[in-house]
């Protein structure tokens, strides 16, 4: 009886472990281009797949400053199926070379992983139009 029960408890303990919840971006980074600090902010939407095999699950999402927004899917991923996170940056104030990241915390087998948005500010007032946004 003693040998069976630790059996059995091996074998849950097993297939416990292979479950995994695994998250794969086709992109994690962005290059907005030049903007316009006057131009308005602009998006970006990363798409990203759960490829494990237990539902995804996306706890918190943190932008390094308040001038990058994240916007996520919030509800569990399932195994195949693919969520997305978008990314809105204000070049207000941020004139030169910049570059900003976005935390993600989830279920996943990496629970912490960085996705990252950089453009060339400059000083203008033309609306900012970011070609190959999705």
């Amino acid at each position: 009886m003693k040998k069976t029960f630790l059996i059995l408890i091996s074998f849950f303990l097993f297939v416990g472990s292979t479950i995994a919840q695994k998250i794969e971006f086709t992109q994690k980074s962005y290059n907005f281009g030049t903007l316009n600090d006057e131009g308005g902010p602009v998006k970006y939407k990363f798409v990203f797949k759960n490829t494990g095999n237990a539902p995804l699950i996306i706890f918190k999402v943190e932008s390094s400053c308040g001038c990058t927004t994240p916007e996520w899917t919030k509800t569990p991923i399932q195994p195949g199926k693919e969520g997305m996170l978008t990314v809105e940056f204000a070049p207000y104030d941020n004139l030169g070379n910049v570059s900003k990241t976005v935390t993600i915390n989830s279920n996943a087998e990496t629970p912490s992983l960085q996705l990252s948005i950089k453009a060339n500010v400059v000083k203008g007032s033309k609306p900012n139009v970011v070609q190959n946004a999705q």
